[in-house]
């Protein structure tokens, strides 16, 4: 073994609570990747994981999706956002909710946020 391998090899053992995607989100991934997915069966999904539907519907009234009326549930965030939005940001959630960034000092993750919803859009 080379010098650079015993070193990762050392800092992995180190290193031994690496983050788990909370239990259902191996689920919600295959679900939101299936490319003929329904409203219903989306929005059913989504319903199983408040964090993510609060999210949805804070994106749907915020001042980027500008809706005339406030948005009061996931089924009209879903159809005011659209199935790709919804798609990305509920995967984007799903994925980094074990994410401490706390842990990175210099992770801003306001300037993330609205990175990521500049590319989605």
């Amino acid at each position: 073994m080379n010098t650079s391998s015993v070193c990762l090899k050392k800092q992995i053992l180190q290193h031994d609570q690496l983050p788990v995607l909370p239990s259902g989100v191996p689920y919600l991934l295959q679900t939101l990747m299936d490319e003929n997915i329904d409203n219903n069966k989306l929005k059913a999904v989504i319903g199983r994981f408040p964090s993510i539907a609060a999210r949805l519907l804070c994106l749907a009234n915020s001042a980027w999706a500008a809706p005339p009326v406030p948005v009061t549930s996931l089924d009209m965030a879903c159809a005011r956002l659209g199935l790709n939005i919804v798609r990305s940001v509920s995967i984007a959630l799903a994925i980094s909710s074990p994410f401490n960034p706390a842990r990175c000092p210099a992770f801003d993750a306001e300037r993330y946020w609205c990175t990521a919803l500049l590319v989605a859009d």
